[in-house]
């Protein structure tokens, strides 16, 4: 049952990013530091699992009986994403606009953060990769921390916030 409910939701997820322009974006601001979103997921509880093969019997159900009649059928998103208030592109503007690039950062740097945004529209928690205890990390941790970065909608399955998780792409370039 799980593995069906696991299917169901990266079907969903395919379908979504087929349709969205959203999913994959990257920006560059003030010649500083290109950020890329990617690998994006919610993370569900048991209760979640259950309610979602509940919804996805029913919509099941529907879609059968609008093949069967031959209708054009439209159904409510199930998952919602967590979103910064103002857009991403306000998430980049905001980064890029309070961090500082430490010297003797070398031009191309890549890094990469893994945010979880918690069921209040808070960064939960962020893990940051390929960097070491540097300036470099201290930096984007201390910006990542900033109250103007934790202003987010949190995700929703079936209508309860959830968890998100999501992965940010750094890539440094000097001024």
């Amino acid at each position: 049952m799980i593995n069906l409910v696991k299917i169901s939701i990266i079907g969903i997820f395919i379908i979504f990013c087929f349709f969205s322009c959203s999913i994959h974006q990257k920006k560059s601001y003030a010649n500083s530091c290109v950020i890329d979103v990617i690998n994006d997921e919610f993370i569900f509880t048991k209760q979640d699992s259950i309610k979602l093969d509940k919804i996805y019997a029913s919509n099941k159900k529907f879609a059968d009986s609008c093949e069967k009649y031959n209708l054009n059928c439209i159904f409510d998103p199930i998952m919602i994403e967590a979103n910064f208030k103002g857009g991403i592109h306000k998430f980049y503007k905001v980064f890029s606009d309070n961090f500082e690039i430490p010297k003797k950062t070398i031009h191309g740097t890549k890094s990469t953060a893994f945010l979880t945004i918690g069921r209040n529209g808070e960064i939960k928690s962020f893990k940051i990769l390929d960097t070491k205890k540097n300036k470099l990390h201290n930096e984007i941790s201390r910006v990542l921390r900033l109250e103007e970065l934790n202003n987010w909608k949190p995700a929703y399955i079936v209508g309860d916030p959830c968890e998100y998780s999501f992965e940010i792409k750094f890539i440094f370039i000097e001024k």
